[in-house]
């Protein structure tokens, strides 16, 4: 069985306990303002508006979405 080891952010030096997809989720949601982290395909997927509730969704997701999706405006807080 293989080990994974902590991995460390390079950018707020947090230690992440998992897989490298952990990694890329957390500078994601921490460090989605720094351009370095948008240019990275691996990190950054870009997001796509429903144009019938107008949520926002990374693109791979929205084919997904458009099966549920009701045309209801989405309210996002």
């Amino acid at each position: 069985m293989k080990k994974h080891g902590r991995q460390t952010c390079p950018y707020c030096h947090d230690s992440i306990n998992a897989f490298h997809k952990a990694l890329e989720r957390h500078l994601r949601s921490h460090h989605s303002d720094l351009a370095d982290v948008r240019a990275n395909p691996k990190v950054w997927k870009e997001e796509v508006l429903c144009e019938g509730c107008g949520r926002r969704m990374r693109a791979d997701n929205r084919k997904r979405h458009l099966k549920t999706c009701k045309g209801m405006r989405y309210e996002q807080t």
